[in-house]
């Protein structure tokens, strides 16, 4: 009997050597029924070009604009012809030759498995954890959008990422959807991705603040229990107040419109969100 095909999807823009690692990696899986597929994001540095020319059994997809995580991986969603679907960032390379079978018998022992999610390492030194399954004070987050094994039947109940989101919250806001159907999510520690963090998106940058400031406030709008919000709060103050505090001693003005604007987007979108259905994916290609 064979395994599920397997498409693993891939959203990239620019930085071409963190591809090339990526998908180095992800030519010595010892699963064999997998389909590669590459989605450009509006890239300026001729990735797809590269790409198709180092790596022709990878199908590289283009958008001639940046779509953000979100909308990149909905491309490449939509054109999945797998059972499975491994969503998997490119500044990452895949330490464990056996993740897609491991993960895979997962999803075989329980068919309301929504999700799986592997030990995500530091990219210099494995051995050093950066996420291992615990949820940290947002909540949402048994496992990461850094790498994830979704099952695409449950993907055709709740649908795909929320475009809107673009950057940062999108894999939490599905796996709230996905449990609220009645889905589960699970971490498996057994296998092991390295990630490099902040490639695309340097961490406390103008469109960091934006962005995750925008998407924590309909995040929280839209999932929160009085039970989140007491736990975020404190956090949420903590981190704030730090933010604030950093900016104004760097006389990061721009930083900090930035920020100010992304609270100031996610409380208007907050208040007019009443979404009724999401982004859906597609009959299966041929």
């Amino acid at each position: 009997m064979s395994n599920p095909l397997v498409t693993i999807v891939i959203p990239v823009y620019n930085r071409y050597e963190y591809t090339r690692r990526c998908l180095e990696s992800i030519r010595e899986l010892d699963y064999e029924e997998k389909e590669i597929l590459v989605v450009d994001n509006g890239s300026t540095d001729g990735t797809s070009m590269r790409l198709r020319a180092e790596f022709p059994w990878a199908r590289v997809l283009g958008s001639e604009t940046n779509l953000g995580y979100a909308g990149g991986c909905n491309i490449g969603m939509r054109e999945a012809r797998g059972d499975r679907i491994l969503l998997i960032n490119n500044d990452t390379w895949i330490v464990d030759r056996d993740l897609l079978s491991v993960l895979g018998r997962e999803l075989d022992a329980d068919p309301r498995l929504a999700a799986v999610g592997p030990r995500v390492v530091d990219y210099d030194d494995p051995s050093r954890i950066l996420f291992d399954g615990v949820g940290d004070a947002y909540g949402f987050l048994d496992i990461t959008g850094v790498v994830l094994l979704l099952r695409r039947k449950a993907l055709e109940e709740v649908g795909l990422f929320d475009d809107s989101f673009f950057a940062y919250y999108e894999d939490r806001d599905l796996f709230a959807r996905l449990r609220k159907a009645g889905w589960s999510l699970r971490h498996v520690a057994a296998v092991r991705v390295a990630h490099r963090g902040s490639v695309t998106a340097v961490a406390g940058s103008g469109f960091y603040y934006r962005w995750h400031n925008r998407n924590l406030v309909v995040l929280l709008r839209r999932h929160a229990t009085i039970r989140h919000l007491v736990r975020v709060l404190p956090t949420w103050m903590l981190e704030t107040t730090w933010s604030a505090k950093s900016l104004l001693r760097r006389r990061d003005w721009e930083g900090l419109r930035s920020w100010l604007r992304g609270y100031w987007e996610g409380i208007h979108f907050a208040l007019a969100d009443q979404p009724t259905s999401w982004p859906s994916l597609p009959a299966r290609p041929p």
